[in-house]
């Protein structure tokens, strides 16, 4: 409950950057905390005191997961200005739940005999440009997340325009559909439902979601910029420029031979002119410090020296998520569920769910990979994609 946020450029002389007293947890529920920028390597959570677990008197920390962020290729959620939905059960379970924030509360359609259509609409107010959603399943009823259905914008609630679709999805508790799309103009974002799924225990068909969010584009490029030298000195026009990046600062021949080129550099202006070019981020490592160096060559092929060398922090690629296993307890992606998914796992207990397509044996979606997941893999014994 009472901890701080802690950085430090050598494990030892630790900075604090964000302090919680009193917070309180909510399974599936990420705690997130934003601060202003920290130069570091280090990133802890420092915690005063445990907590007691009442069941066996003792006392603990433990954290599941803990991810650290840069600023580049991160974006908040759209506000969003009112919540609207096909139908609601009970009165009492209304679209505005999916808008919370809160994970414990939920939306869902009234209850049919029959699988039907729903939606959940998001009102952000005024068209704005949208790049992505993420919605997440009602906690321990994930089955009830819909496999079918589409994401649609509109400027005006009446037109709709598709911008993804799913036709198999499977929902996990704890675990958010995660979408991005081509940048679009819309004040409307629905998530358009084809058909809702059974509950079992009632016999009766719902769609049911605990939290529905709308998205700017993402990032996906940075300007570098400069003033244009000359072909002499700061007389003329220069011949060429050619720009390389490298994941150490470049500021000896050495490192600017191994560096890498990038594509897209300009002409050269006059003497003197601001010049700009767009990198891609990705024509760059993922999750590193990238360094940046331009050089200049004049009609007599004589190049210039060093330039001083930026760097920007690049974003860890995203890790695959959930949404891609298609079948529950289809570990190795072959659309049946058998015990070759129990070997598959098998091979993998312990391992980081993050690496390669270890992904796929996190068939509980829990974020570890254990017996757990094999014990997932039997009750769905048989199971084939349709």
């Amino acid at each position: 409950s009472d901890f701080t946020i802690d950085v430090s450029v050598n494990g030892q002389d630790w900075t604090t950057a964000a302090t919680e007293t009193g917070y309180t947890p909510q399974t599936g529920v990420w705690y997130e905390k934003t601060f202003t920028d920290q130069t570091a390597r280090y990133v802890r959570i420092a915690v005063p005191s445990s907590s007691l677990y009442a069941a066996n008197g003792k006392y603990y920390t433990q954290i599941a997961e803990l991810d650290a962020y840069g600023e580049t290729n991160t974006a908040s959620e759209l506000s969003v200005s009112d919540a609207t939905c096909s139908s609601a059960l009970y009165n009492t379970y209304v679209a505005a739940n999916a808008t919370d924030g809160n994970a414990n509360t939920f939306w869902s359609c009234q209850a049919a005999a029959s699988a039907q259509t729903a939606s959940l609409t998001l009102d952000l107010g005024s068209t704005q440009s949208v790049g992505g959603v993420r919605a997440l399943p009602r906690s321990n009823v994930a089955e009830l997340f819909p496999s079918n259905f589409a994401i649609q914008v509109s400027t005006n609630a009446v037109d709709w325009t598709p911008v993804a679709s799913e036709t198999v999805y499977a929902g996990y508790t704890g675990i958010w559909y995660e979408r991005n799309f081509s940048q679009q103009s819309a004040r409307y974002v629905r998530l358009a439902i084809s058909a809702t799924k059974e509950y079992t225990p009632n016999g009766l068909y719902y769609a049911q979601i605990a939290e529905f969010d709308a998205y700017p584009p993402v990032v996906d490029a940075i300007e570098l910029g400069w003033t244009a030298p000359g072909a002499s000195g700061n007389i003329g026009t220069a011949a060429s420029y050619e720009a390389r990046y490298s994941t150490s600062e470049i500021t000896s021949q050495g490192i600017w031979d191994a560096a890498t080129g990038l594509p897209g550099e300009p002409t050269p202006s006059a003497a003197g002119t601001n010049q700009t070019m767009n990198v891609n981020l990705a024509d760059l490592p993922t999750g590193t410090r990238v360094y940046f160096g331009i050089r200049t060559t004049n009609a007599d092929a004589n190049v210039s020296g060093l330039s001083n060398s930026p760097y920007i922090d690049t974003p860890a690629a995203p890790l695959p998520l959930a949404k891609q296993q298609m079948l529950p307890g289809d570990a190795n992606g072959d659309c049946s569920v058998n015990l070759l998914d129990i070997v598959f796992i098998g091979q993998r207990l312990g391992q980081d769910v993050r690496t390669a397509d270890n992904w796929r044996a996190d068939v509980t979606g829990d974020g570890r990979i254990d017996v757990m997941d094999q014990v997932l893999v039997r009750k769905h014994l048989g199971a084939e994609c349709r």
